[in-house]
């Protein structure tokens, strides 16, 4: 009996050990970077190297979801931290200001502030300035395209050496992330986080919502030839995110000759974890495609343009 015991608490050790060095894997490289401070509040970021880089890597900027309303840089999916490390791909993730209390524009603001600091810090965090990607999951997806298909917006006369950077990606993924708001007075939404974005309370009609701020807040807005290639994966069957926002987005890519890759997986809902039987492999595709974009070729064509 006493062997058994022991023979138990040995493996539970080992577990423990093997847990804790799973999660020593995936802490960040650099944390709690302070890229932007606005009133009182501090915005920061964390970084993930790979365990041997080479002199430069490039990098993938994460946005976290939650509909605008909370979240954390922390959640950043598993697959994404294993499969870009071991591709000798850096990640970095960021936090934003949340409404209600912060409306739009602040969240684009604040990631597009956090490229241009990324940018910015590059060459002293062993990154290739050429090779910064952006992605996000829902409310992260919407402001990861709307910066990664705005015109670069670097202030070159500014004396901030951030602003001075600049704010243009070599690539983009996109996880069910809203398009186009203006959709919100044709089809149902019924998260009242679409309207508390824009100020309003929950209950409060989009019809209130002025149309040029529904079109400035809408990455289809600033689709135009030359925009970095993207990546989109929306289920059919998502309630939050209609997949029309995913259909137009295509469509306004295509129109414009932007290179993109999409998944519209039937039966897919508000969460890329809730995998279906007999789907193709979206998040190895979502790592291929990275790769594609960030790991080759030498010159890449989206690179950034002083």
């Amino acid at each position: 009996m006493k062997r058994a015991v022991w023979i138990t608490l040995l493996l539970c050790i080992a577990a423990a050990v093997a847990l804790s060095q799973e999660v020593e894997t995936f802490t960040p490289s650099i944390s709690d970077v302070v890229f932007s401070e606005i009133a009182d509040q501090e915005l920061a970021l964390d970084v993930y190297l790979p365990k041997e880089p080479a002199a430069e890597v490039p990098a993938l900027i994460y946005v976290h979801g939650r509909l605008w309303r909370s979240g954390d840089k922390s959640a950043v999916p598993e697959f994404l931290r294993k499969s870009l490390l071991d591709a000798g791909i850096a990640l970095v993730s960021v936090n934003y200001r949340f409404s209600p209390s912060d409306t739009f524009p602040a969240q684009v603001e604040d990631v597009t502030r956090a490229v241009q600091f990324v940018r910015w810090a590059a060459k002293d965090w062993g990154l290739r300035e050429d090779r910064i990607a952006l992605m996000g999951v829902a409310a992260g997806a919407h402001l990861a395209l709307w910066v990664g298909l705005h015109d670069d917006q670097a202030n070159r006369t500014s004396k901030d050496p951030v602003e001075r950077s600049s704010s243009r990606v070599a690539a983009i993924v996109n996880y069910y992330g809203p398009a186009n708001f203006r959709l919100l007075k044709t089809i149902e939404h019924t998260d009242p986080a679409f309207v508390q974005l824009f100020g309003l309370d929950p209950g409060d009609s989009p019809s209130m919502i002025a149309d040029e701020l529904l079109a400035a807040a809408s990455p289809v807005t600033y689709v135009s030839p030359g925009d970095p290639p993207v990546f989109t994966f929306h289920g059919l069957d998502d309630q939050t995110v209609p997949v029309e926002h995913a259909r137009e987005l295509i469509a306004k890519l295509r129109e414009n000759n932007v290179p993109c890759e999409e998944f519209l997986l039937e039966k897919g809902v508000h969460d890329y974890s809730r995998a279906q039987a007999g789907w193709p492999d979206f998040q190895g595709a979502t790592i291929d495609f990275l790769k594609k974009n960030l790991l080759s070729p030498a010159e890449h064509p989206h690179a950034p343009t002083e």
